[in-house]
């Protein structure tokens, strides 16, 4: 990993339980890497309404890193009205849909339908999200690409796409540089989720993180005033996954990442993340 500022998950989690003590009930505190001390979200609130890219890291299912960005969301509406939120869960050809259930067209079940063919299961977890981005008018971005894609890409590589398939594709590359293959060993070990290489397994993780990043720019671009938070599985919201894509693509867009939990044994630089979520229910 990158050198800098190192926060051992063992430091984390004594600072956490000496700090969790204190927390009010109902109150999103997060860990501050770069001070090493916990900030409370009301707190760090004005700070992110002034950002163009909020990455939040979440474990896939999991209603406490759902509720976290729900608060986060929460006390950033008093400081700025235009919001957005991109979804990993969703697949950008689904604009129409996400569209529609903003606007009250499509309700919740009709909105289950377009999760359950974009992504699968887990609808329940996240619906308290969706229905608080309606209630208060935030627009839902759509930010997947066809599984089929990154099935494909993952069991035989990114030269295996045809020309259909690449069109489907927002522009991009896909170098995977020895420093990205350390960060995913890193944090995922050696396992290659299903596919036959760990090389195909990057390119599969870095077309994700690039298209996540170029459909997120593209709605910055048409909203300039906007602050866009980006749920995705933490792995992607690390600064080397997705926000090393958006500063490729536009360096001057500010960037805040926030991630749900520290894998074991991980450690965690200001390279890596900027918060860390504190949630006694974790």
């Amino acid at each position: 990993m990158p050198q800098g500022l190192r926060v051992a998950l063992l430091s984390w989690a004594v600072f956490c339980f000496s700090t969790c003590s204190v927390v009010h009930a109902g109150t999103l505190h997060l860990l501050d890497i770069a001070e090493q001390k916990d900030i409370a979200v009301n707190e760090l609130a004005p700070r992110l309404a002034s950002i163009g890219i909020v990455a939040m890291g979440e474990r896939h299912g999991n209603r406490n890193d759902h509720q976290a960005l729900q608060d986060i969301l929460s006390a950033v509406l008093p400081h700025k009205k235009e919001l957005a939120l991109g979804l990993e869960m969703f697949q950008q050809s689904s604009q129409a849909e996400l569209d529609a259930y903003i606007d009250g067209e499509l309700d919740d079940s009709g909105l289950a339908e377009v999760f359950a063919h974009d992504w699968g299961d887990g609808f329940k977890s996240v619906l308290p999200l969706l229905q608080f981005c309606r209630d208060h008018g935030i627009p839902l971005i759509g930010l997947n690409i066809p599984r089929e894609i990154t099935h494909k890409i993952a069991a035989r590589g990114f030269l295996a796409l045809d020309e259909d398939e690449l069109t489907e594709l927002p522009p991009l590359t896909c170098n995977i540089s020895p420093a990205y293959e350390d960060f995913l060993r890193s944090i995922l070990g050696d396992h290659h989720h299903g596919s036959s290489s760990f090389t195909f397994f990057c390119e599969a993780q870095r077309v994700w993180d690039a298209s996540f990043a170029a459909n997120a720019l593209n709605y910055l671009a048409d909203n300039p005033e906007s602050t866009v938070f980006v749920l995705c599985g933490s792995v992607h919201a690390w600064k080397p996954a997705m926000p090393s894509q958006i500063h490729e693509r536009a360096p001057a867009v500010s960037q805040i990442t926030i991630l749900p939990d520290l894998p074991p044994g991980a450690k965690i630089t200001t390279n890596d993340g900027d918060y860390v979520i504190i949630d006694e229910k974790q």
